[in-house]
């Protein structure tokens, strides 16, 4: 197949977002018109299941086609061997120009000088990087958007803001839905789909495309933009399954392990209704990103000759329990 006829591919990856999050899953409240119009024109795995429930292992078994056990790499401390065979390297070794934007998790990614890790991720197979942690790896450390955010002083306001969040004792922080003290249109997300639109637009080579973007939500924290929270009403969002008590097939140290786990849960039990009202709404806003991405391959004239892939690297159970939707 000649380099004319090879088509362009788009590979979208989110953060823990739950499989049924999504209107064309049948969800009944999320509003997700971009991602429901793609399927419409799609394929629609409805038992595809994660390798991990755990970030970077997940995302080694995407990029390598391995599982955890074969790789022998468990943990989100984990880096990619830069001598693994990766979907990417083929991609470019086939004539692609290969490009990432957003959130990899291949390789340490708190608070780092991403710009340090750039040959890594060429020989792992890309041309192209922008890459970025999710929201709590931009305290400290440079990359693309924490420039960006420097470009519009604020940085700084948001660097104090994660610090402070982030010294908070667990069971207080993980239950906390606000916004960030950044405008919407300067969130990570937001900040993704437009880097993702500008590099379409100024793509040039001659070789077909592959444009990896990997968003940071709907992953915690509980961040997302007043305009998208008020998309659901806590009102709307149905009380959640209550816990089942254990079977006596459960052994000790799993039920020593769920005693300790107890203490995740709110002092406020509305407070589980206001995750779900962030959450629903960190999927919307990237929804949002989406269709700007997807209108930029038309504008293009690409969109015709293009295979676009959506997942993400595995769910999310919001404080271990959910809202029904029945």
């Amino acid at each position: 197949m000649s380099e004319a006829e090879r088509p362009h591919i788009l590979f979208i990856l989110t953060d823990q977002q739950r499989a049924d999050c999504l209107g064309c899953a049948g969800h009944r409240l999320l509003k997700t018109p971009n991602l429901d119009r793609l399927a419409t024109e799609s394929v629609r795995f409805s038992h595809a299941f994660t390798t991990s429930p755990l970030c970077a292992p997940a995302r080694l078994s995407l990029i390598t086609g391995l599982y955890p056990h074969n790789s022998n790499l468990w943990s989100n401390d984990e880096d990619l061997p830069v001598t693994a065979d990766t979907y990417v390297k083929r991609l470019r070794a086939e004539g692609y120009r290969t490009a990432t934007i957003g959130k990899n998790h291949l390789h340490e990614i708190e608070n780092i000088d991403f710009f340090a890790y750039e040959e890594f991720m060429h020989r792992i197979g890309f041309d192209d990087v922008y890459e970025t942690p999710g929201t709590w790896g931009n305290i400290g450390g440079d990359n693309v958007y924490i420039r960006h955010l420097r470009r519009h002083g604020l940085h700084e306001v948001l660097s104090r803001y994660l610090a402070e969040l982030e010294a908070k004792p667990d069971q207080v922080r993980r239950f906390i839905a606000e916004p960030l003290p950044i405008p919407a249109e300067l969130y990570l997300d937001t900040f993704l789909g437009d880097v993702a639109v500008q590099y379409l637009r100024e793509y040039d080579y001659a070789e077909p495309s592959f444009l990896f973007v990997g968003f940071q939500g709907p992953h915690e924290p509980w961040d997302v933009p007043e305009k998208y929270y008020r998309l659901y009403d806590c009102d709307q969002i149905p009380d959640p399954i209550p816990e089942m008590p254990n079977g006596d097939w459960l052994p000790e140290r799993s039920r020593r392990y769920q005693r300790w786990a107890q203490y995740y849960q709110p002092e406020r039990p509305r407070a589980l209704k206001e995750i779900s009202a962030s959450y629903f709404g960190k999927i919307s806003l990237i929804d949002d990103s989406v269709g700007k991405i997807v209108d930029a391959y038309r504008r293009k004239g690409w969109w015709e000759k293009t295979v676009v892939v959506f997942a993400s690297d595995h769910g999310e159970m919001l404080a271990c329990i959910f809202a029904r939707r029945d």
